[in-house]
């Protein structure tokens, strides 16, 4: 799959009463997240959504390596112990993932 969206990986930090996403690969801004009006989101749920956004370039690869899964089922074309090694790792990449998107890396 092609590449689209601004390099990864993607880190959050506060300027100046916002939270800010940006790329560590190339310094450019992705998202900033403000503080909702008139909701008055608080400091907590704004950082959760720039953790969230920070963590989607990982969700996606995450997600791409569970579509071949999907595809491949049991029948992943390798020996039994590639197989399982091929699923542990796509298991220990979503994990993170989602470590990641809810703050827990």
């Amino acid at each position: 799959m092609t590449q689209t969206h601004t390099p990864s990986p993607w880190k959050k930090e506060e300027r100046l009463g916002a939270t800010v996403v940006y790329s560590v690969a190339c310094a450019v801004d992705v998202a900033t997240v403000h503080q909702g009006y008139p909701h008055g989101k608080l400091l907590e749920e704004r950082q959760a959504n720039a953790r969230l956004i920070a963590a989607a370039p990982d969700l996606l690869e995450a997600l791409e390596a569970c579509m071949e899964v999907a595809f491949y089922g049991p029948s992943f074309p390798v020996s039994s112990q590639d197989n399982r090694t091929w699923k542990d790792s796509i298991e220990v990449k979503c994990r993170a993932a989602v470590a990641r998107a809810k703050g827990e890396a």
